[in-house]
């Protein structure tokens, strides 16, 4: 790992990081993502509309959306940015189409879709991390969310690093996004001189999903991301516990994500956030990575078909 050392990072330096909104037709909770990210003190706030797919399912709900957003926009000029898609784009081309206008006008931010549930402690860990590290060159995002297990008596927040990458909110740069193609064909086949991979069952799992991706029987973007991490050596830092909750997943207008089983069992995410809010946050000791962990998170996200029946068959006698 580089050893890099770098200043303490002032306070304004948070609120001057951009921030990238994601939203389709969730119109329900726009206002409040919005509301945050102004009265937190976000100076330079982009937000990105798909357009409907469905004229009678879609239409009243991303227009709805679109108006919410205009209001913010026409009282709040100087700090909000809009593109509102013409034309209605699948959930690969959709993000990263905003992703790519976002890196059209800054050189490294935040990203959040419209499903997700972020305090100020998450969006603090983002933009510290976005500053701390970018002078690192096998870093390849900063993420609030993680899968490893919360551990009792934190009194400080670490950064750990991982080859896990996550999309729940999330924070890049410009010269990271700028290399990679999610259609690149490099970024559908496992490299399978990846330390990660030397456990052979893990590499035959991971490339089934990239398989499904190519087909386009998996829409999306961001297991090419991941393995664009693994093609590249990149580490990504993730904090100890989740500071972000997914409220999208198995929604009425969830497209991709259905499930997610939480490894936090202990206490809820929610409590987490509530109970560490003011949590003291050491950016510049990350934890190491951990091998033998690593294993244990990728093998239990990506699992065979033998783990997702055992899984399946627990769920029913639960």
């Amino acid at each position: 790992m580089n050893n890099v050392y770098l200043p303490a990072i002032p306070p304004q330096m948070i609120n001057n990081t951009p921030v990238l909104l994601i939203t389709y037709r969730r119109s329900k909770n726009i206002s409040k993502h919005i509301d945050k990210l102004i009265s937190i003190g976000f100076k330079d706030i982009y937000i990105y509309s798909n357009c409907w797919r469905d004229l009678q399912k879609d239409k009243a709900a991303v227009e709805n959306t679109r108006e919410i957003i205009l209001s913010y926009y026409k009282e709040y000029k100087k700090k909000i940015n809009i593109n509102f898609s013409k034309s209605h784009l699948t959930v690969d081309k959709s993000i990263t189409s905003a992703i790519n206008w976002f890196f059209s006008n800054v050189n490294y931010g935040i990203i959040l879709e419209d499903d997700i549930q972020i305090e100020p402690l998450g969006l603090r860990f983002l933009s510290l991390g976005l500053e701390y590290y970018k002078s690192y060159t096998n870093i390849a995002s900063i993420t609030a969310f993680t899968e490893y297990l919360y551990e009792n008596n934190i009194d400080t927040l670490l950064p750990r690093f991982s080859y896990m990458f996550h999309s729940w909110g999330w924070a890049t740069w410009k010269k990271i996004w700028e290399k990679f193609d999610h259609l690149d064909a490099k970024n559908y086949i496992v490299d399978n001189n990846h330390k990660i991979f030397e456990n052979k069952s893990l590499s035959r799992r991971f490339q089934r999903i990239l398989d499904l991706c190519n087909k386009k029987e998996i829409v999306t973007w961001d297991y090419q991301f991941q393995n664009f991490c693994f093609r590249n050596n990149f580490l990504n830092v993730m904090p100890q516990f989740p500071l972000i909750i997914n409220t999208g997943l198995g929604d009425e207008l969830s497209e991709n994500c259905k499930e997610f089983l939480p490894t936090n069992g202990s206490i809820s995410q929610a409590k987490l956030l509530e109970l560490f809010s003011n949590i003291k946050i050491e950016i510049s000791k990350p934890i190491e990575l951990d091998l033998n962990k690593e294993y244990s998170i990728f093998l239990k996200k990506y699992p065979s078909f033998k783990d997702k029946l055992i899984r399946k068959t627990k769920n029913i006698f639960a």
